[in-house]
């Protein structure tokens, strides 16, 4: 395996565990239930990837070319049922007094830019896989980064504007026409 694959599959483990650490962060100080619903359900993905990498990045090092179907295991936790069945929850618990503090908010906006440089970097990496298996590990990476950034903008969103997330959600019309 080349060094420039090695140090791939290194910085993807690096910045998942340091996703890892915020979410984990993120659980213990945020007021807002949805909140700590949401960083504790991308903290377990985060998991997720650091085991799906290691078990690439073994297979790799072994000399494994070909992506094994042992590879598409999906344990995810950030669903989109899992998320929408979240907000539907907070939603018709609360309606639109949900309430989030401003630390919950910059909590949101530091995961969404975190989510946002990792599909940067999955997405420029793409170009220069070198074969199948990095090439799927990347494409993989790129949508479960892309979700988790979707989770977190639909969180700021439910947060800061109930009203405006069911509209959005349920693709309502403001006329009242179907």
């Amino acid at each position: 395996m080349s060094d420039r694959k090695e140090s791939v599959f290194e910085t993807a483990l690096k910045m998942e565990q340091r996703g890892y650490e915020h979410y984990q962060k993120f659980i213990a100080t945020c007021q807002n239930e949805l909140g700590r619903e949401l960083f504790t359900s991308l903290r377990d993905d985060e998991l997720v990837h650091i085991e799906r990498i290691k078990k690439i990045h073994q297979a790799a090092l072994s000399g494994v070319k070909r992506w094994q179907p042992e590879f598409d295991v999906d344990d995810a936790k950030t669903t989109p049922e899992n998320l929408d069945g979240m907000f539907r929850s907070m939603y018709a618990k609360h309606g639109a007094k949900v309430t989030a503090t401003t630390g919950d908010l910059e909590a949101l906006d530091i995961g969404i830019d975190f989510e946002l440089r990792a599909v940067q970097f999955y997405e420029a990496h793409l170009p220069h896989c070198v074969d199948e298996i990095e090439r799927q590990f990347t494409l993989r990476m790129i949508d479960e980064e892309r979700f988790h950034h979707k989770a977190l903008v639909d969180t700021q969103l439910f947060l800061t504007n109930p009203d405006g997330w069911y509209r959005e959600s349920e693709k309502g019309h403001l006329d009242g026409a179907c």
